[in-house]
């Protein structure tokens, strides 16, 4: 037995020398976490914060690291609020890498920026990322960086300028299959033609979206902002009360108080004048004196069971009829 111990340790060894490095190992951890990260980022996000930072050793390796964390970050709605984590990817793939790995660290940088309030940085990152399109393959994050040029300009009043990157955005998606962004993309599509008072158009895509197989989240934006626009916009109250009602009963609420203001004007409007004098009073008991709401109760003739808005804000019926 003892004759044959020592080889056996030997080749034991040798096997051990053979097997994977760390680095290695790293990598094929690296590629598991990216063959799930989109179905279950929440299981990336932990694998990345567990792993062993002295085994993520070389360049390449750091930055591929850091881009997954920064994606799992994202897709687990936690607002990349630092550049530690991605400041590697950012480095290493400025002059190394793929058009798809540069196109995804550029959005992620932009998205940094853009979480900092840095709005014309972000909308500078974005830009280049642009430029990218052309050779990445990726058509998500291609959609992706469209998009969020959109929402750059619109958070910065910009929201002429955000239509041509929201349709690009959801051609996109599209033709990469990817149904659920499409359709939030047409639903932001409709939005912003409403908020251009391009009634028309605004209207057939509510319409459309309503036609097709809504996640939940989704189909109460849907609802709630088509009910809005309709009310909004005096086309059809009969209509709004019923998408109103629609959401109210299938997801016990609405968006925000505008929402539930124009369901209260829309009552009034259609003389369910007891139900509207009961929401509105409602919504002043839950959510106080509002702006908006003001203008909608003074347009309502509502304005006579509350006085304390007109003396609050100085306006008088007539004043925004």
């Amino acid at each position: 037995m003892k004759a044959w111990l020592p080889s056996c340790l030997l080749a034991l060894a040798l096997l051990a020398a053979c097997g994977p490095s760390p680095r290695q190992r790293t990598a094929a951890v690296l590629d598991d976490v990216e063959s799930y990260i989109n179905e279950r980022p929440d299981s990336a996000l932990a694998v990345l914060r567990a792993l062993d930072s002295t085994a993520v050793r070389g360049r390449a390796l750091r930055a591929r690291a850091a881009l997954l964390h920064s994606m799992a970050l994202d897709k687990c709605y936690i607002d990349l609020q630092t550049d530690s984590i991605l400041a590697p990817a950012v480095s290493y793939y400025a002059s190394h890498g793929s058009p798809d790995e540069k196109l995804r660290t550029q959005y992620y940088l932009g998205r940094l920026q853009y979480n900092a309030g840095e709005y014309q940085e972000a909308i500078v990152t974005y830009t280049e990322a642009l430029a990218l399109t052309d050779r990445a393959t990726d058509y998500k994050y291609i959609g992706f960086v469209n998009q969020a040029i959109a929402d750059t300009y619109g958070v910065t009043n910009l929201e002429q300028e955000a239509l041509p990157f929201l349709n690009t955005a959801y051609n996109c998606f599209d033709k990469g299959g990817y149904k659920e962004m499409a359709l939030r993309t047409q639903y932001k599509i409709a939005c912003l033609y409403g908020t251009e008072k391009r009634v028309h158009l605004a209207d057939s895509l509510f319409r459309d979206l309503l036609n097709k197989d809504l996640s939940g989240f989704l189909r109460m934006h849907v609802l709630s902002d088509y009910g809005f626009f309709l009310t909004a916009n005096n086309l059809d109250t009969k209509r709004s009360i019923q998408l109103f009602e629609q959401a109210v009963r299938d997801f016990g609420t609405l968006l925000n108080v505008n929402h539930w203001a124009a369901y209260a004007y829309a009552l009034s409007v259609e003389n369910r004048k007891k139900e509207s004098e009961s929401l509105f009073r409602q919504i002043e008991d839950l959510f106080g004196q509002d702006p908006f709401l003001l203008y909608l109760l003074l347009r309502s003739d509502f304005y006579r069971y509350y006085p304390s808005f007109s003396y609050i804000y100085g306006h008088k019926k007539d004043s925004l009829a």
